[in-house]
C-alpha cells in the first residue's frame, strides 16, 4: 500500500467517524467534552485505520468494526441509549457506503472504467473523498450554532435523492454492472428510507404523548389553582362577614380598660389578615390566579418569596402571553429552589413598566449547576428532546411582542428577565 493511499484512509475514517459522533450528539443532546472526545475519535480513527491496512477488510466488514467501536465509546462513556445509538450508526453507515457506491458508479460509467468500482483500488478513493468532502459541508451547515436545519429533513431528502440515483444506474446501458449488485444496493436503499419513516413516526409519537401529558398536568394544575383561589375567596368572605363581630368585642374590651384582652384578640386576627393581604391582585383574573397559585405552593414548600408588582392598565398583552412567561418562569423558579436547603430557598418576582415596555423579572436560589450546550440551557431531565420547553415557551411568547428573554446565574442565584414591548 502507497503512503498517500494510507494517509487517504485515515483522513477519511477520521471524518466519517466525526460526522457519525455528531450526528448520534445532535439526535440524542449527549453533554459531550471536547477534550476527551477528541481523543477517543482519534484513537478509534486510528484502530479503524490500522484494522483495515493489516487484514484488508471488506467494506462492510470495515464498516461493522466502526459501529462497534463507536456504539462501545458512546453507551460505556456517556451513557447514551444503545437500542437509539445502534439504529442510529448503523443506517448512517449504510447511507454512507450508498453513496460511495453511487459516486464510485457514476465514476465509473463517466469515465468507462470499472476500477473505480473495486473497493480496494486506487481510483475508488475519488468517490470516497468525494463523499467526505460532501460530508465535511453537510456537517459544517448543519452544525453551525445558527443553524435551524433540521438535520432528518436533509437525511430524508439526501435518501430520495439516492433511491432515484440507484434506479438511474439500474437503468443505464453505458457500462455493464453486475445486476446483483445493483439490487442488493435498491433494497438497502428501501430499507434506508423506511428506517428514516419509521424513525420519524416513533418521535413523532413521544412528541404527542408529552404533549397529551402536559395538557393533562396543565388542567390539574388549572384546577388547583381554582381551589387555592376559591379558598382565597372563602377566607376573605368569612373575614368580613364576622369583621363586625370582630369590632363589637374590640369595642367591649377597650371600654371595660381590657388592653392586654384587646391585644391578644387582635394578634388571633392578624394570621387571616395576613394571608389575604399577601394576595396580589394585578387586573388581570388569569395572571391573579396564576400567581397566588404559585405563591401557595412557594409557602408550602418552604420558599421564601417576595413580590414586586407594578402592572399597568389597558395593554394589548394577552393574558395567554402573559401566563405563559409567569407560568413557566415561576414552574422553572420552583423547581430549582426546593432542591436548596432549608433557609437557603428564595424567588422573587419583580414586574416593572418602563415607558411602553413590559419587563418581568424571576430571581431564585438553585444548587446543582445550570447545564449549558453552545451558550444556551439545557434541560437537566433525562429525555432532552423532549423537555426543556419550559424557557423556549417563554422565549417565543415574549418574542410574539417584539421583546426577549434573558437568562443569566452566579453564586447559586438564577435570573431570569422579560421585556415585552405594548
Amino acid at each position: 500500500m502507497e503512503w498517500y493511499q494510507l494517509l487517504s484512509y485515515l483522513f477519511t475514517n477520521g471524518i466519517r467517524i466525526v460526522a457519525g459522533f455528531l450526528l448520534v450528539d445532535k439526535v440524542l443532546k449527549l453533554q459531550t467534552k471536547m477534550k476527551q472526545t477528541a481523543v477517543a475519535l482519534t484513537g478509534i480513527t486510528i484502530v479503524i485505520t490500522a484494522v483495515q491496512v493489516v487484514f484488508q477488510l471488506q467494506l462492510y466488514q470495515l464498516l461493522g468494526v466502526e459501529v462497534v467501536l463507536l456504539l462501545a465509546g458512546l453507551v460505556g462513556y456517556y451513557r447514551a441509549k444503545p437500542r437509539m445509538c445502534t439504529f442510529l450508526l448503523f443506517f448512517y453507515e449504510v447511507g454512507l457506503a450508498l453513496w460511495e457506491f453511487l459516486f464510485s458508479a457514476g465514476f465509473a460509467i463517466l469515465f468507462k472504467r470499472e476500477a473505480f468500482m473495486a473497493f480496494e483500488s486506487k481510483e475508488y478513493l475519488a468517490a470516497v473523498w468525494t463523499v467526505r468532502i460532501l460530508l465535511g459541508l453537510v456537517a459544517v451547515v448543519l452544525y453551525k450554532k445558527e443553524s435551524r436545519i433540521d438535520p432528518f429533513r436533509v437525511i430524508t431528502m439526501l435518501a430520495i435523492v439516492a433511491f432515484f440515483a440507484m434506479i438511474a444506474i439500474s437503468e443505464q446501458t453505458l457500462l455493464p454492472i453486475d445486476r446483483e449488485v445493483t439490487d442488493n444496493w435498491m433494497l438497502m436503499t428501501g430499507i434506508l428510507m423506511f428506517a428514516i419513516l419509521i424513525y420519524r413516526m416513533s418521535r413523532q409519537y413521544e412528541i404527542e404523548k408529552e404533549v397529551a401529558r402536559l395538557q393533562t398536568e396543565q388542567a390539574a394544575l388549572i384546577k388547583n389553582d381554582y381551589q387555592n383561589l376559591n379558598q382565597i375567596y372563602t377566607a376573605n368572605a368569612k373575614l368580613y362577614h364576622d369583621l363586625h363581630n370582630h369590632m363589637e368585642m374590640m369595642h367591649c374590651y377597650l371600654t371595660q380598660g381590657k388592653v392586654s384582652d384587646a391585644l391578644e384578640y387582635l394578634e388571633d386576627l392578624r394570621t387571616p389578615i395576613q394571608e389575604i393581604t399577601q394576595t396580589v391582585w394585578t387586573g388581570d383574573e388569569a395572571i391573579d390566579y396564576l400567581i397566588n397559585s404559585k405563591l401557595s405552593q412557594m409557602q408550602a414548600k418552604q420558599i421564601e418569596t417576595k413580590v414586586n408588582i407594578e402592572f399597568p392598565r389597558n395593554t394589548n398583552i394577552r393574558s395567554a402571553v402573559l401566563t405563559t412567561i409567569l407560568g413557566n418562569l415561576l414552574d422553572n423558579a420552583i423547581e430549582a429552589a426546593q432542591k436548596c436547603k432549608e433557609g437557603y430557598r428564595f424567588v422573587y418576582l419583580t414586574v416593572r413598566r418602563i415607558n411602553n415596555i413590559l419587563i418581568i423579572k424571576v430571581e431564585n436560589s438553585f444548587e446543582e449547576q445550570p447545564l449549558m450546550e453552545d451558550g444556551a440551557l439545557q434541560s437537566s431531565k433525562e429525555d432532552k428532546q423532549l423537555h426543556g420547553w419550559g424557557l423556549k415557551s417563554a422565549r417565543t411568547a415574549a418574542e410574539s411582542y417584539d421583546g426577549s428573554l434573558e437568562t443569566s446565574f452566579k453564586d447559586n442565584v438564577f435570573c431570569a428577565v422579560s421585556t415585552l414591548f405594548f
